[in-house]
């Protein structure tokens, strides 16, 4: 059974995880369901939004549209 995740929402996200993981909490969203819009595992989110992972090009527009920011913020960070 996977641990509930986290209720903290980054007051200033610095990392692309941290702005996904603020997007999915002010949404009320749980990682799971976050994971149905992308189309990838649970998981896959656990890792990107703790910064084990970083999202494949493809996903990357579509996560900029989720978290509302532009292109030119620095992603890699």
């Amino acid at each position: 059974m996977k641990k509930p995740p986290s209720k903290d929402i980054p007051v200033n996200p610095q990392t692309l995880g941290e702005h996904i993981r603020k997007a999915r909490i002010e949404r009320g969203l749980l990682q799971r369901e976050v994971a149905e819009v992308f189309g990838v595992c649970e998981d896959t989110i656990v890792g990107w939004e703790n910064g084990r992972s970083f999202p494949q090009r493809k996903y990357q527009n579509k996560i900029l549209h989720f978290i509302n920011i532009l292109k030119e913020v620095n992603l890699e960070k």
